[in-house]
């Protein structure tokens, strides 16, 4: 039987690929954490609507449940039931990416009206899962069975579907 020799181009070639794949997936994985995150969320406060405590789903970039509580809610004095400041802990649960995060914002009624009201809210991820990063999250209240689907036991009448942005942590930036 007679051996062939393989070309050493060819194994310099082969030996590349692999490099540069393993290279792929260690990119792939840091750049998870390097990268601004976007979870989607339905969200509805429990007690009819009147409690401080909230429950929803969350998707996008991270698939979970979705738990929250109204620390503040301050209506304006200065713009009666058109503007509310709001303190807020949001905590997503999904595994090894569940987050907890305390924002700071407040919602904008139009009209003094809930529904389709707007809300902004900026803070910090306090535990778990990008410590540390800067975060925000806005929402829009909204109502009916095609934009509030399969609301948890006790929920109000409103949804609010929004977004949560966690930023690259601080300690990672380049700018720093």
């Amino acid at each position: 039987m007679q051996m062939r020799r393989m070309p050493s181009r060819v194994v310099l070639f082969a030996g590349t690929l692999v490099l540069l794949g393993a290279i792929g997936v260690r990119a792939d994985h840091d750049g998870d954490h390097q990268r601004r995150v976007e979870v989607t969320f339905t969200k509805w406060v429990l007690n009819g609507g009147a409690g401080p405590f909230m429950s929803g789903v969350t998707g996008g970039d991270i698939e979970g449940d979705f738990v929250g509580e109204v620390l503040g809610n301050i209506r304006s004095a200065r713009v009666p039931s058109v503007v509310n400041r709001l303190e807020v802990i949001y905590e997503v649960q999904a595994g090894d990416r569940s987050f907890t995060a305390l924002l700071y914002g407040g919602q904008y009624k139009a009209g003094g009206v809930p529904l389709g009201g707007i809300a902004h809210f900026s803070g910090i991820v306090l535990g778990g899962w990008r410590a540390g990063s800067p975060v925000r999250a806005e929402w829009v209240a909204m109502s009916g069975p095609v934009n509030c689907p399969s609301p948890p036991e006790g929920a109000g009448a409103l949804c609010f579907v929004g977004t949560i942005t966690i930023e690259r942590p601080d300690h990672d930036r380049d700018d720093h």
